[in-house]
This record gives C-alpha cells, structure tokens and sequence, in this order.
C-alpha cells in the first residue's frame, strides 16, 4: 500500500466539497493555472482522482472525508461502496480495514460472467469457491452458472456482510 499522506489543514481554505456530487472545486487558487472555481478531479493511472496541492498528490476520496466530515483524521482505508473509484460522494465512502476493502471488488472472473461461478470444461460443470481471511472455501458443483454464483451470493453475505459484492 502507497504512503498515505497526511492531510494539511490548509486544504479547508482551498477547497469546497459537494457531498451530494463528490466534487472538489478550488476555493482559493493555489496557482497560476488554477481558476477559482475549477474542478479538482485530475484521473490518475489506477483510476482514482488525484489533487495536487502544495507539491504533494492527495487521492480525492481521502481529501472528501476530511473536508465532508470536518476532520484532519481520515481513517487509513476508505471504500468506494459501488466500487466507482472517482465516485466520492461522502454516501459512498466507508471506513474499511484491508480485509473488508478486499472483498467489495467487482467480478475479474475469466471463465464465467457471474462472481464466483467457475467452469470446468474437462467435467461440464459449474463450480463455486469464496475467499474469506485468506481461505479458499469449496461451495460446490452445480449444473449452471447460477446456482453457483447463487452459492457464492450465500457465501458472500454471510463472510462479507455489509462489504459482500455480488457482481
């Protein structure tokens, strides 16, 4: 994980936050090039908005805490629930510890459309494992590829809880 900048209390005079929209907008110009009332939302390479401010680079879902909640003490890990990573509507922010963040991911599933649901062509079948606390659970064998994203689902809220992402 990249080193987490602390956030300088300067960023409250520069910038204003929408949290019904997400949006930062310079406040104050913090230089030549930069209009008051421009939108901060530079998209760096992971997906993520970015703020550059004072020399350094702060990820916008970070700055958005700090200015929707008042607050210099911005928690380590923040999750974009709908997993849109320059979503930063303070609605779709929530503290997270590294296990919970890893289990909001959307589906990277190379052999099947659903999460979860994995199919074996030298048997025909559809099978389902979920990963919880570093371990790999078998949830079974089935016919279709929705009874085993089905099976995962199950799996999922139960390990996951609130942090389960189904798709």
């Amino acid at each position: 994980m990249p080193r987490i900048l602390p956030i300088p209390t300067e960023v409250f005079e520069y910038l204003q936050y929408e949290k019904e929209t997400g949006k930062l907008y310079w406040r104050k110009s913090p230089a030549p090039r930069i209009a008051v009332g421009d939108e901060a939302n530079h998209v760096n390479q992971k997906g993520y908005i970015h703020i550059m401010f004072k020399g350094k680079k702060y990820l916008g879902h970070r700055l958005a805490w700090a200015l929707g909640h008042e607050t210099l003490d911005v928690p380590p890990i923040l999750d974009h629930i709908n997993c849109v990573k320059t979503d930063n509507r303070l609605s779709n922010l929530r503290a997270a510890n590294c296990f919970q963040n890893s289990q909001n991911q959307p589906s990277k599933n190379p052999n099947g459309n659903l999460k979860g649901a994995f199919y074996q062509k030298e048997r025909g079948r559809w099978y389902s494992a979920i990963r919880s606390n570093s371990k790999l659970t078998y949830l079974g064998s089935f016919e279709t590829e929705f009874e085993a994203h089905a099976a995962y689902c199950k799996a999922a809220a139960e390990l996951h809880g609130d942090f389960a992402n189904f798709g």
